[in-house]
């Protein structure tokens, strides 16, 4: 792998990590918005869970990838899930509104 390619890798890796907390605000926010407040606590935990059991699988994975077929490939499958994720979550929610908007 060249240095050109490394610097490729380096640069989506930085634009990736720059990019992955930016729903975390608007996703809390709209949990707490669309459940009734004494199931606040339940959602905000089992959607924290979720999210923690991805950070913790994912370099194990990541590293199997990597070795096996590129360093790239959990690169593209990551920002790939995360596209999906977004789109999903729109089509989910784009007509359901917070109580407070309805």
């Amino acid at each position: 792998m060249g240095l050109e390619d490394r610097h490729l890798l380096f640069g989506l890796f930085l634009l990736r990590e720059g990019l992955v907390e930016m729903d975390v605000p608007t996703r809390q926010s709209y949990v707490m918005a669309v459940v009734r407040p004494e199931e606040r606590t339940f959602a905000a935990g089992a959607t924290h869970l979720v999210r923690v059991g991805g950070w913790a699988v994912a370099p194990a994975l990541a590293g199997l990838l990597m070795q096996g077929v590129s360093l790239v490939t959990p690169l593209l499958i990551g920002a790939g899930l995360k596209v999906l994720y977004d789109v999903l979550l729109y089509l989910a929610f784009r007509r359901v509104k917070p109580p407070e908007e309805a």
